[in-house]
């Protein structure tokens, strides 16, 4: 039976928002001749391993991320590093730790007054990130502290809070404070949204307070994507 090649962990690869750990994501290796030795994939540790007798001590080599998961920005860079190994032969060339970006989307929340249409200055509000499948809030794998999009940011004059990078995922929103005047917003609060590829450059959530009985509605989406905006329209109670 011939050895089993010797194999060490050569890429880990993190997400830099949740602390994650991302499998999937595909390396290609190549010589000072930019000749491909091999492609290395992250296990569900994201961990890349390479088999180390392929290596000369003292070259130079590089490596090239060419695939990731979709919600990721592809670094499409390559990277040189020197393959070092000691007297006995023991590979010690420092682990890479490379991180990825999650693609982001431009959220803005407006809240308006729906009979007048005047901006309400003074909404406080957190946007949490959650786990899609049991709604519970995500905490970041590393530090265990809970993961938030935006933490207590209030409406401004135009009473609009802008987001200009909104990282893919899910999210819930959570009103902290209600404009003055107003109740707090129960249609706002624990509702949810996903931002993912087929999500347009800038979403924005229209909240106006009424009377009215509370209705989520997507308005004209087929046309308003045409130019990369969707807006969601919340309506809620106001304060009698």
């Amino acid at each position: 039976l011939m050895d089993e090649p010797v194999v060490g962990t050569f890429i880990t690869k993190t997400d830099i928002f949740t602390g994650e750990e991302v499998p999937n994501c595909v390396f290609e290796i190549r010589d000072e001749d930019d000749e491909l030795l091999l492609k290395s994939v992250t296990d569900e540790n994201g961990e890349a391993t390479i088999p180390l007798d392929m290596f000369e001590d003292g070259k130079t080599y590089t490596y090239t991320e060419i695939k990731a998961p979709d919600i990721y920005d592809l670094n499409t860079e390559p990277h040189e590093f020197v393959a070092e190994f000691d007297d006995e032969g023991n590979w010690v060339t420092e682990k890479i730790e490379v991180d990825n970006i999650r693609k982001t989307r431009e959220v803005i929340v407006r809240k308006l007054d729906a009979e007048t249409g005047e901006p309400l200055k003074g909404c406080v509000f957190t946007i949490a990130m959650i786990d899609p499948e049991t709604g519970e809030q995500k905490v970041n794998a590393k530090t265990g502290e809970p993961i938030y999009l935006v933490e207590n940011v209030e409406t401004d004059e135009n009473g609009e809070y802008i987001i200009p990078e909104a990282p893919m995922g899910t999210y819930k929103f959570l009103e902290i404070k209600a404009p003055e005047g107003y109740e707090l917003d129960e249609d706002l609060t624990g509702y949810t949204f996903t931002i993912d590829n087929n999500s347009p450059e800038t979403i924005i959530f229209e909240v106006t307070n009424t009377g009215d009985i509370a209705v989520i509605a997507i308005a004209s989406v087929a046309v308003i994507c045409v130019v990369g905006i969707v807006v969601v329209i919340i309506r809620n109670k106001k304060k009698q």
